[in-house]
Parts: structure tokens; sequence; C-alpha cells
């Protein structure tokens, strides 16, 4: 996913708005901001800024910002009944489904304001004045015919229905078959070209697929990038130079189905107290900057998580083989050595290239009855698992000193039955071993942020800003809604609100509460600059302990790499880019996979409501309106309506709910296809409704 194009790096762009910025309102041209922004050549630059629409033209040569213009550019959010809103640096926009014309939902628009906000109307409206950049390449639906020609309704239930589609050969075609079809450049109608069959109708599996491609993954990879990951796999690169540690007792410890496996660990006393051994899979080693596998994992920037498969960034010859740190191979690894003294504190940390043969692999429940001293069935591991909860538990001491927000996990994985169908939702472990490995790789993390700061190297970093003033207003307002006080008189600190949520954490408002928090932060995102991390209560940060699955790790390693490997800053050739860049379209790939995990995850509990009807489920009030209250259900990841007019004649107990209110609900009716659970309320606390 892609949001500058090649052509216009983020730093020339933010360069030349900011010779807007400092003069609101100038009309220049393209001599005169170059000479402003100190920047020569910048003609083509330029022309692209007008295309993508960050600048107008006014007339004789000049350019403007498109603000002064009274033109906004922002990303298109489209709403089932055929609304939306587009959010612009000059804030939320309302778009009325009658202006929204040839855009659809995740279009980068130009806006027209048409009506101003104000004290009656909270934000201004505005009507689409054109597409400057679509980021979706394709949209997935159902086949379906019109006169003679062929139509598609799409999977998303924010696209229009009835796009019409082309297809060179309907041989075979019938309706309700499930296509993927090309998207036509930006027009007045949304069209499409028919280029690929997903299915025979809409089942879990064609949900997953079809969710899948319509936010820009798939789970093949081209033809050379498949040779490329096979060769660098087969030719595996000389171990010389490199610091055996073979002989080290290292575990790795993951999830009881996971197939790649990227970081490892190993752990023992000194007379000092502590050395903590947190062993990376060397992807770089297999992976060099700017060849087709590198192409490609930059293309896809993560690897996505979905309830019925992982759709990777790696081929499978590396992820699961060549570079995953299976036990009893020998791997190439970068390790990060780091010394603690008896309370916890560290001491010092070192970095370096190495070879490991890990001795066992746990999953994390093996590992939490190692750590509780129950046997992990590893009698080899259970000792350095004992000494492992120890200095675990000393560095939750060191993350409660310096205020990290502890928010905890609330997620969900599925089970499936022999049918396809999800048959069970199961909440997500978070237990002492997920917290130990989390902290151990935490302390990695941040030891090479801090090595790669102090060496200028060129290198992304995570970073999570403070809020702001007006987040933390409506974050007090929400919690006061759930019966949760906030202190007053200052911002909260990273430590007010896990205290918050800690008091917080028995009580059904809990998971509406920790989502309010949620909010009221500011996204963490990838960049060229390290700014601290607020929620970890770092001043340095960064990822670097999963290679095989996340890209801004992987190209921590290429810098390292090349640094070790002739000892000068990487500059030049391969390694001249666009960081800013780089770490935009690594933040919107993140931003693209959360959005394909949590609405392949909501669609699997609505097909699994679709076959219980009138099952009773336990919830809390997560909204109340006036046509009716929304309800968290507590034992799946989901929010259904309980509309006022299923329940007429009891509006006096539906009247006493609030944001909070422990309820039970009645499956009424499901429409996965619209996204839509229908609940009636069946008790409000212990009272019947």
């Amino acid at each position: 996913m892609i949001f500058l194009s090649d052509k216009l790096p983020a730093s020339v762009r933010d360069a030349v708005l900011g010779v807007f910025e400092d003069a609101p309102g100038a009309r220049l041209t393209a001599g005169e901001i170059s000479a402003r922004s100190g920047m020569e050549g910048l003609g083509d630059a330029i022309q692209e800024m007008v295309a993508l629409g960050f600048l107008c033209r006014t007339g004789k040569g000049r350019f403007t910002a498109c603000g002064t213009m009274g033109l906004h550019r922002g990303r298109l959010r489209v709403r089932a009944n055929g609304s939306g809103s587009v959010a612009s640096p000059a804030g939320r926009i309302l778009i009325d489904s009658g202006r929204i014309g040839g855009a659809i939902d995740g279009d980068i628009v130009l806006v027209k304001l048409v009506r101003g906000g104000g004290r009656h109307l909270s934000l201004p409206e505005g009507s689409i004045v054109s597409v400057v950049e679509r980021t979706r390449s394709g949209v997935s639906g159902v086949l379906r015919r019109a006169g003679e020609g062929w139509m598609l309704d799409p999977v998303d239930p924010s696209l229009p229905r009835g796009i019409r589609i082309a297809a060179e050969r309907m041989d075979g075609l019938r309706e309700g078959k499930v296509v993927w079809g090309t998207l036509d450049p930006p027009g007045r109608k949304v069209t499409a070209r028919l280029s690929g069959l997903l299915g025979d109708g809409l089942t879990p599996s064609v949900y997953m697929d079809a969710i899948c491609r319509d936010h820009g993954f798939s789970d093949s990879f081209p033809s050379e990038v498949l040779a490329a990951a096979s060769g660098a796999a087969l030719g595996r690169p000389s171990p010389e130079g490199r610091r055996d540690l073979r002989d080290l007792a290292v575990i790795t410890v993951d999830p009881v189905d996971a197939r790649d496996f990227d970081d490892a660990v190993s752990l023992s006393r000194t007379p000092a107290g502590w050395l903590l051994g947190v062993h990376i899979a060397d992807v770089a080693a297999y992976v060099p900057r700017g060849g087709p596998v590198d192409r490609e994992a930059a293309s896809r920037g993560t690897s996505v998580y979905l309830p019925d498969r992982v759709v990777p960034m790696l081929p499978e010859s590396l992820s699961n083989g060549a570079c995953s740190l299976g036990p009893g191979e020998d791997k190439l690894a970068r390790t990060v050595m780091l010394s603690y003294d008896r309370s916890g504190r560290r001491i010092s940390y070192e970095v370096f290239p190495s070879v490991i043969r890990s001795s066992a692999r746990l999953c994390y429940e093996e590992a939490l009855l190692g750590m509780r001293g129950a046997g992990s069935g590893h009698a080899a591991a259970d000792g350095l698992l004992r000494d492992m909860a120890e200095l675990s538990s000393l560095l939750d001491r060191g993350r409660e000193s310096r205020g990290a927000l502890d928010l905890g996990s609330y997620e969900f994985e599925v089970r499936f039955g022999p049918d396809g169908w999800p048959s069970e939702f199961v909440r997500s472990s978070d237990d002492e071993s997920h917290r130990m490995i989390e902290n151990f790789m935490v302390e990695a993390n941040r030891a090479v942020a801090e090595m790669c700061g102090y060496g200028g190297w060129p290198v992304l970093y995570r970073v999570h800003g403070k809020p702001d003033r007006d987040s933390a207003v409506r974050l007090r307002t929400e919690l006061e809604a759930l019966g949760i006080s906030l202190p007053r008189g200052r911002m909260p600190s990273s430590r007010d609100l896990s205290k918050l949520l800690e008091g917080a954490r028995s009580t059904p408002a809990f998971p509406l509460a920790r989502e309010a928090v949620l909010r009221s932060l500011k996204k963490a995102v990838y960049s060229a600059e390290d700014s601290g991390h607020f929620g970890l209560g770092l001043a340095n940060y960064m990822h670097f302990t999963s290679p095989i699955r996340r890209y801004p790790d992987l190209v921590v390693h290429q810098v390292l790499g090349r640094i070790e490997e002739d000892g000068r800053i990487p500059a030049g050739g391969d390694w001249d880019g666009d960081a800013a860049g780089m770490a935009e379209e690594c933040s919107g790939t993140e931003q693209a996979a959360e959005d394909a995990e949590r609405e392949s995850l909501e669609m699997m509990a609505l097909l699994y409501l679709s076959k219980r009807p009138g099952g009773e489920y336990q919830g809390v009030v997560s909204g109340v309106e006036d046509f009716g209250v929304f309800v968290r259900l507590a034992d799946l990841p989901l929010d259904g309506l309980a509309p006022a007019r299923l329940h007429y004649g009891r509006g006096s107990l539906l009247d006493s709910l609030r944001p909070g209110s422990r309820v039970t609900v009645e499956v009424h009716s499901v429409d996965p296809g619209l996204r839509q659970l229908t609940l009636r309320l069946r008790k409000a606390g212990n009272d019947a409704v």
C-alpha cells in the first residue's frame, strides 16, 4: 500500500508544504518554491504534488497549497448507508451520499466545503471534487445479472452495490459466484474488469479470501520472488565471522500452532546478576537490500494473521525454513546480550552476529508450567524457565516504575469445526509466559534503538506520541459516562491510565474503558526519527525482534549487517532511500493488516452467530441512542444493536441503561453481508426485560 509515488519522496513533499505553511496563501512559481525550500530541481516534484492533491495551479505558472483554494485533501471513509467522511488536516468533513461521486471507501480525495460547522452542526460538510489516489486495486464481490451484462455486489458493504463489471470471456459465469474485479481508473461511476474467481459462494473461507484481497494482501508470490527465496534458502550464507553460541542453552517460546520462529532466548546467572540473550533470526543474511525478495517484503510490509491462515511477508522457504530458528538446527542469528544487576537494572548490552542452535521449542502453555515449577515437559528447560520467570518479574517492576501503560490483552482465537465454519471463540491468554517473552523483546528493541540512535544510522523507529489535551478531555468524558474518574488538573500520564485500567479490570465496563483509553492515545507508528514511546515509557524504541514478519525489523538487520560488513554507515546505491516515505508506507501496511485482521474476526463472529439464532449471550452496553442501545458481547469480538422497536412498551427499563450496564441479550437476526447483528434484550443486570 503506497501513499506516495516513487517520484515524490516524503522529505521533498514536507519541504514544499513547509514553504506554504510559512507563507499561508502564497502563490509561488516553481523557482520561488525551490529558493524558499533550499531544494533545486523541484519541477517534477511540484507537478506530482498537483496530481496528488497537495498543490493547486493558480495560473501564470504559479502554485499554492490546496487549502488556499478552499480544497482539502484526505482519506474517504464510507458508511454502509452510502454517506461518509474525509479525514483531512483541517479536521473531519462529512460527505452526503449524493456528493461522493465516483469515489469509494479508502480513496484519497479533494473535498470542497459546502457548509461550515457551527453551533448546530458539529462538523462541516463537503463535496468530493476529485479522486487523487485510489488505494484499492480491485474489489471482491458476488456476480449478478444485469440485462445483457454483469454487475458485482461487493463483499465490503462500504462499497457501492451494482458495480458494472466487464470480462473478455464469460464462459462458466453464473450468478452467485464470488469474483475479484480490477478497478478501472476513477471516473464518474465505479467500474471494474473481471480478473479472477474466488469461490462458488460465500463460505467462511471465501469471506477470508475476499477480505484479504480487499485490503491488498495476497498469499501467493511472484515466480521470480519464489525463485530468489528458494535460491537464498539453499545457498546458506557462511557463518564465518559470527560468534559461536551453539553450546548455549537457547529456547524458543511461541504459540502452539506457530510455524515461523524468529526469536529465541537464553539466560544465565552472573556474579553481578543476570545475562539475558535475545537471539533474532538473521533474515538480512538471506534477503539483501534491493533484491526481489526485499522489494516484495517492502510492498507487503508485514505478515497478516487471519483466523484461518497467515499471509506471510516472506516466502515459506525462508519464513518457515532457512530463517526460522527451529530446534536442533544451526541457525544464523543476530544476538543482543543484556547484562542486569540483581535488581533487574540493565548494566550493559552488546549486539553481534551469531550462530545458535535452539535446544527446545516450547509453546506458551508449556513455558508457563515450567515457570511455575510444574514441569514444562522439557526437563532441560525447567531450571532455565524458573530463572527467566524471576528476571521477568524484576523487569515488570521496572516497567511499572517508569510508568509503562499496561493495556492487557483483549484478543480472541477462532476454532473451526470439520465443516470449516467457526465453532468456538477463545480469549487469548495474557499470562506470565507471554509477559516474559514480551519483556525480553522490549529490552532487546530498546537496546538496539539506543545503539542505532547513537550511531545516527538510517533505520526506522517505533514512536508513540503523548495524547493531546483534546483527547484527554474526550477520554475524561467517556470514562465518567462509565462511572470511572480520571485525575483532573493535569494531563494523564501513562501511569495514571494503567492504574485506572487496573481498577476497572474486574468490572463489566473494563473493555469499554480499555477501548476509550486506546482511542485517546496517538497511534504508534514508524518514523525515521526516534521521538520516544509514550505507552512503554521509553525515550528510545524500535522494532527489531521480528524480521520474518515485519519489514521495519528487517531494515534494521540489513543496516547492521552492512555496517559490520564494511564498517561504514550505508549510503549510496541501494541505500539511497526516502526513510520518511518508507516509514509512512510501513505504517500504512500495518494499518491495512490490522483492519483486515479485525474485519475477518468480526466476520467469523457473525457467521458463528448466524448458525445460532435465538441464542442468549452476556454483554455490556457500549452506547445509548434514541433508536436503541449498542451491546458489546462478552465472549465474542462483536457489537450489536438492540433496537427500541423490538422493545415497545418496555422503554422505562431501556431508559435506565447506560454505557457499562451489564445485560443479557438474544440473537434476533444476523446479516454477515451488511456486517449487522440485531439483538433483543432479555435481562438488564438482574432484571428481566
